[in-house]
């Protein structure tokens, strides 16, 4: 009997192990990302899964331009143009003077999804349902820039792929870089 038992174990042991090895490898959340999307042509794509969470669950698609480390002196001018679209005296950075990221970003969902979900970009908030692919175009100035590019409630505990195309060049000041992050939040967030 304990022959038998001891059996089935290391069956059921060796086929969970196979099946774990036969899974794709998903990103986990939070994700980082330091590709340079001020290049036409950047792209960045992983899957990942919607982590469990009691009070829903809300997945971010960050961007940001930051100043490279060791240079701060010579950052702090254009820190502060690009946090609040304003220059040296304080007045607002004209739309001709902006330089403007265009990026497409497209969610796709992995599998069985049975709830619609709500999406939202800097220039829309819509619903749409889960099977569906989001494909989105998004804008976002260099200066005064809202950091985010689309965020989405998500099923939970499911399988989604996601990728970000960067659609046309950025000048970006010197010392300065590009990041895309994916981050967790809630209802509650």
């Amino acid at each position: 009997m304990k022959l038998r038992y001891y059996i089935l174990g290391t069956i059921t042991i060796v086929l969970a192990l196979a099946y774990r090895g036969c899974q794709p490898s998903y990103t986990n959340i939070p994700n980082t990302s330091d590709l340079d999307f001020s290049k036409k042509g950047t792209t960045y794509e992983t899957e990942f899964i919607v982590p469990v969470n009691i009070f829903g669950s809300w997945i971010y698609f960050d961007f940001a331009v930051y100043a490279q480390r060791g240079h701060k002196e010579e950052t702090n001018i254009e820190s502060e143009k690009i946090r609040t679209g304003k220059d040296e005296n304080y007045k607002p950075i004209p739309p001709e003077k902006n330089q403007y990221f265009k990026f497409k970003i497209t969610l796709t969902p992995l599998g069985w999804a049975s709830k619609e979900i709500e999406y939202w970009t800097p220039s829309k908030k819509r619903n749409t349902n889960t099977k569906d692919k989001i494909e989105e175009i998004v804008i976002l100035p260099l200066y005064d820039s809202p950091d985010l590019i689309m965020s989405a409630e998500l099923q939970q505990y499911r399988s989604y792929h996601v990728k970000i195309e960067s659609l046309q060049d950025v000048q970006l000041p010197k010392y300065f870089k590009t990041r895309f992050e994916i981050e967790e939040g809630s209802t509650k967030h």
